[in-house]
């Protein structure tokens, strides 16, 4: 199963140029891949740290670390591009 979902995902979905395509096929792909991943914790080859964050602080900071990190980079590029367009306009 997880060879099917990587397939579509890596040769069918990223070769949609429109996003409603990409986004339309790309939920069930993830539902595919999840599947993987989440039968695996079942049978208990892995503990699930968002179940039991406050055993896990470190995981959680570097999660949240990272989160802040592409949230700050998204916000700067778009600061960014709309100062250009300002330039652009002047």
């Amino acid at each position: 199963m997880l060879a099917w979902g990587l397939y579509l995902f890596f040769f069918k979905i990223l070769r949609y140029r429109s996003v409603a395509e990409a986004l339309r096929y790309g939920i069930p792909t993830v539902g595919i891949l999840w599947y993987c991943f989440e039968i695996t914790a079942i049978w208990g080859w892995y503990k699930e740290i968002w179940i039991r964050p406050l055993e896990y602080p470190l995981t959680n900071i570097l999660i949240a670390s990272a989160f802040v990190g592409i949230f700050a980079v998204a916000a700067k590029s778009r600061l960014r591009g709309a100062a250009a367009e300002v330039s652009r306009r002047s």
